[in-house]
């Protein structure tokens, strides 16, 4: 089986050909998506790192997927091997988490998909 992996020029270029697809939206240049894609990035990432002792962060992409952000403190830990006590800086802890009704919902768009079979 083989991965397929959609980067940032693919993503801009499908929503370049979607807006711009007949009678939808006035005309958009793929620079001006890369622009509006790369500010909604840098929003995230600003979210993200907002994060600190007080406050952690969860950034809801779109409903059923949300990226979050909690702030671990520095702790003291034990090296298994030599029983030394080494300081652990604090640290951003990141996850992306999916709802199950996001899940399902992707499941069943994928069984009436045509994919064949192996």
């Amino acid at each position: 089986m083989d991965n397929m992996l959609i980067n940032k020029t693919d993503i801009i270029g499908n929503v370049t050909d979607t807006l711009n697809a007949p009678y939808k939206f006035p005309r958009f240049t793929r620079a001006d998506i890369k622009k509006i894609f790369d500010l909604i990035v840098d929003e995230v990432n600003n979210a993200i790192i907002s994060v600190n002792p007080e406050k952690n962060v969860r950034v809801n992409l779109s409903e059923g997927f949300y990226i979050t952000s909690e702030y671990q403190r520095e702790k003291q830990k034990q090296n298994n091997l030599t029983g030394e006590t080494i300081t652990v800086a604090p640290k951003i802890k990141i996850k992306a988490e999916f709802t199950r009704p996001f899940k399902e919902k992707l499941q069943e768009a994928l069984r009436y998909q045509d994919v064949g079979t192996v």
